[in-house]
């Protein structure tokens, strides 16, 4: 699968049966609108999380090869996200035991 932005690709993704997709739990409208934004409705579908971000110099690492997280902001949900997928099956039947197999709720 290639690259896709995250957001909410379709104010439906919840009742299509798209292969596969990725969603932000809580996306965030941004803080500067362009007027093209508002004349196609895109604040309707927020796409992303408005994060402040500072790149210092931090123990000898720099901005190529360090991330530092706040802890909290993930603990809270910060760039959370689910992946729905769609998995398909058939019911068969073993014509050698005669068994048929039936989908059910498993027992605990």
């Amino acid at each position: 699968m290639g690259k896709q932005a995250m957001g909410l690709y379709a104010k439906n993704y919840s009742k299509r049966l798209d292969k596969n997709g990725y969603v932000l739990c809580s996306p965030m409208r941004p803080f500067v609108e362009t007027r093209m934004m508002n004349v196609m409705n895109l604040h309707e579908m927020p796409f992303g999380y408005n994060a402040i971000v500072a790149i210092g110099i931090y123990s000898g690492y720099n901005q190529e090869d360090s991330v530092i997280l706040n802890k909290a902001a993930l603990d809270r949900g910060l760039f959370r996200s689910l992946y729905y997928t769609i998995y398909k099956d058939e019911e068969h039947r073993n014509v050698a035991s005669g068994k048929e197999e039936k989908f059910a709720k498993p027992r605990r």
